[in-house]
Order: structure tokens, then C-alpha cells, then sequence
């Protein structure tokens, strides 16, 4: 039954549930995170991946949907908006992705509306052209840097793709892209920083969503001030730029952003205090 599938469940003061689920019924290996954000208007579901079978595995189809469907049971509730992210590249099993939102998609199912589903890539350029053809799901692609040196360090993965073929794709989106920017105190919240973003959307389509980073497993990086955050906002927008500043949710469940990997011990932790 699907309701034994849950391992442990923490709900966070500021309103983010955290869910770590596994077992063995079909769809579902080893253990998976997914954070449910009720404190906006519509609550939103972020599925992360798992440990045993990522979203680059075969089956993870099957897995996210049913995720899906271990939130409408356990919380009687509907997530209207979906965010594919976390560990694993949704885009690197492209078909496992658009099958999951055809499920979520289907009126006599779920009838998660497609333009209220993300999917979130580091930049995945082959792909993405495919992935804008093929649904009409919203596309995030985490930038974070624009020198190509400092992305490279703050995103191994996406060396294998120049910044200016990613420019040149997001450029031909047939519509807007999210721009994802961790703020990192020292790394890249300057101003120098705020400068070469605007220059980067300069004539794009898109919307930064700035980030503070959530404490996570390198204590020497941190979250800039909420003052330079603001700050760094300010100037993008003075640029004519697009950007919306995130605030933190979930950090005390281990299920904001950045977060969901390590999880599993942050729940239990918290559900033993509790």
C-alpha cells in the first residue's frame, strides 16, 4: 500500500514539509526526497532524485509519479506546482521526464497543469532544444556564475558546455527561462557579479531568481547578508533585469534548496526531537 511507503515526514515551522520515502513496491528504490512548500499560495513539490535510482536512471518515471501521489495521500492535498531538481540531471534522461509529465498532465489523472511544472537543468544544451519542442513545461537552468572559470569550479558538470552556446539556446527558447543564481557570500553577491549577470540577459527572454545559499556541507560557504542580497537584487532590476529574491524555507528540515541530499539524517534528528 502506498501509505506504508513513507519512512519519516517532518513539517517545518516556516511551512515546508519534508518527505523521505522508499520501499520496495513497484516505482519505488531505495530512498527519495521531496519537499512540499505549502507557505505559497499554491503548494509546490520538489522532487530531488534518489540515492538508489536519480532521475538520470531508467524507471524514474514511475518513482516520481508516485512521489506525486505519496503527497496527495498523505497530505490530502493537490500540489499544483511541480519542480524537477536536485541530485541528478533531469535532462539526462530526457524520455524519463516527459513521460512523468505526461502522467502528472493527464486530465482524468492528476491534471497538474504543464505550465506550472519546472524542470531545472545546469544547462544541458543538446537537450534543451529538444525538451523546449516537447512540452510545455517552464525550464530553469542553474547559472550561478557567468565567468566561465567560476562556473566551472561551482558547477563541475557543466564544463562539457560553453556559456555562450548555452546563451545562444536560451536565446531560442520560445519562451521565458528562470535564471537560477545562488548568492554566496564572497563568490558572486557583488557588484561586479550583479554587472555580468545583466550583461548575460541583456536582450534575453528570461527572470533571475536569486538565492541565498542554505547551509549545507562546506560551513566556509555561506549566505550573504540579507541587506546585499537585497542590494544585488536592486541592481539587476536598475539594469532593467527581471529578479525575484527567493526567501529561505525549510532550512530547519533540511528541505530547502541545496539541502534534500542530506536529508534523510536531518529528519530523523528532527522527528526524534519532536
Amino acid at each position: 500500500m502506498i501509505a506504508d511507503l513513507i519512512l519519516v515526514a517532518a513539517l517545518s515551522d516556516d511551512g515546508p514539509a519534508l518527505f523521505a520515502v522508499g520501499g520496495q513496491a513497484p516505482g519505488l528504490s531505495g530512498q527519495a526526497m521531496q519537499t512540499l512548500d505549502m507557505t505559497r499560495k499554491q503548494a509546490v513539490l520538489t522532487f530531488s532524485g534518489t540515492p538508489g535510482r536519480p532521475v538520470s536512471q531508467p524507471g524514474a518515471a514511475a518513482e516520481i509519479v508516485a512521489q506525486y501521489a505519496l503527497a496527495v495521500r498523505h497530505l490530502r492535498l493537490r500540489p499544483a506546482n511541480v519542480v524537477f531538481m536536485g541530485m541528478g540531471e533531469p535532462l539526462d534522461n530526457l524520455e524519463e521526464v516527459l513521460r512523468a509529465i505526461a502522467v502528472l498532465r493527464e486530465p482524468s489523472g492528476f491534471a497538474v497543469a504543464e505550465r506550472r511544472i519546472t524542470v531545472s537543468t545546469v544547462g544541458i544544451v543538446p537537450r534543451m532544444g529538444e525538451l523546449f519542442a516537447r512540452t510545455k513545461a517552464q525550464v530553469a537552468v542553474s547559472l550561478h556564475a557567468v565567468d566561465p572559470g567560476q562556473r566551472r569550479a561551482l558547477l563541475p558538470v557543466a564544463r562539457k558546455w560553453g556559456l555562450p552556446d548555452l546563451r545562444d539556446c536560451i536565446a531560442r527558447a520560445p519562451r521565458t527561462i528562470l535564471l537560477q543564481w545562488t548568492l554566496i557570500e564572497g563568490v558572486n553577491d557583488g557588484d561586479p557579479d550583479a554587472d555580468a549577470l545583466a550583461g548575460f540577459c541583456e536582450g534575453l527572454d528570461v527572470r533571475v531568481n536569486l538565492i541565498p545559499l542554505n547551509p549545507g556541507p562546506v560551513p566556509s560557504q555561506r549566505a550573504p547578508s540579507m541587506d546585499r542580497c537585497r542590494a544585488f537584487q536592486k541592481r539587476l532590476r536598475d539594469s532593467g533585469i527581471r529578479a525575484l529574491l527567493r526567501m529561505p524555507h525549510g532550512q530547519q528540515v533540511g528541505g530547502a534548496c541545496g539541502q534534500l541530499a542530506g536529508a534523510r539524517r536531518l529528519l530523523r534528528n528532527h522527528v526524534a526531537a519532536g
